[in-house]
């Protein structure tokens, strides 16, 4: 059974629909070594389809906060939640990273899967994604009442809004029309314009990785050369501390998903399917420096925001 179709989000609404902490509950639901497992499944089997071979994993570290973000819009300055939960990529050959991107998801519970709901935390969360003036500073925070900085990020010297860097993701807690059933509950896309609540370019949430992966979404890391963003992301991931959470009946903060290879799957004859596979022909062990058990076990600094990282590990060609 699917973890991000109507059905496991309709469980989600019988047990929680009264809930405060509804959009916390379904973003929990997304940390979850089986929903972790078909989001690798998913990733591997695009990349079977494009003939790469290479061996997919997934992490996921859950933190039950939020940073909060201070800006300059076009009119006047915020002060909100920057967003939900960090996306990450990162593809290695040869022990080598080639790759890695970023985007950030700000997640709302709606009335319907492509409509931003109102209310006044909205109101300025957009105002911060969407007219932020990158000719000033971005100031993160690790509490609500901005005390504890993360640091300061000028992501660009000119321009406005935070497109390049996030999407929205509306779960609505009424399906709605049966046209949207294929998109329900766990989608992501960006408005049609500041004026507008309605979402454009609506891509499954578990298409993510396959977007960032072709560069449609988010923005490149450059850990060779570090730029602004690649710098925020890195405070942001913080370090992994072995942890378990005591909410939602406890469970352990850091996850990983089974290994899979894209090379065992034949979409031809098995679609859908795929063969689990430790990593018998990778070429080595990935860098620590994006694993998250290889992160400084020294680091007092945990994530800022729940994380779920995507390693690709590609391989040499095979006959």
């Amino acid at each position: 059974m699917s973890r991000i179709d109507n059905k496991a989000w309709r469980e989600i609404l019988k047990n929680y629909a009264q809930s405060k902490a509804l959009e916390r509950r379904a973003l929990h639901h997304l940390h979850d070594r089986q929903t972790l497992n078909e989001l690798t499944l998913h990733l591997a089997d695009y990349l079977s389809s494009e003939n790469q071979h290479a061996v997919v994993r997934t992490e996921s570290v859950w933190i039950d906060g939020t940073p909060q973000a201070k800006a300059t819009t076009r009119t006047a300055s915020v002060q909100c939640e920057l967003a939900d939960l960090l996306i990450l990529m990162t593809v290695t050959k040869n022990s080598r990273v080639t790759k890695r991107s970023a985007v950030l998801i700000q997640a709302k519970v709606g009335t319907a899967v492509d409509i931003i709901p109102g209310g006044d935390s909205t109101k300025k969360e957009r105002s911060l994604l969407e007219e932020m003036d990158h000719s000033k500073k971005l100031s993160l925070y690790r509490d609500t009442q901005a005390k504890s900085l993360i640091g300061e990020y000028q992501l660009r010297s000119s321009g406005f809004g935070l497109r390049d860097y996030a999407r929205y993701m509306v779960m609505p807690v009424s399906l709605g029309p049966v046209v949207f059933e294929r998109f329900a509950p766990f989608v992501t896309g960006w408005p049609s314009s500041t004026k507008s609540s309605r979402l454009k370019n609506l891509e499954l949430f578990k298409s993510l990785p396959v977007d960032l992966w072709l560069g449609s979404v988010g923005h490149p890391m450059n850990s060779a050369s570090p730029d602004e963003w690649t710098d925020m992301i890195e405070d942001l991931l913080g370090y992994y501390a072995k942890k378990r959470m005591k909410r939602f009946n406890g469970f352990d903060r850091h996850l990983q998903s089974s290994e899979i290879a894209s090379f065992m799957i034949d979409t031809r004859k098995m679609p859908g399917q795929a063969r689990w596979a430790r990593r018998i022909e990778a070429s080595g062990d990935p860098p620590d420096h994006f694993d998250f058990e290889g992160r400084s076990p020294d680091g007092d600094q945990p994530p800022a925001l729940p994380v779920i990282s995507f390693v690709i590990e590609l391989l040499e060609g095979r006959d």
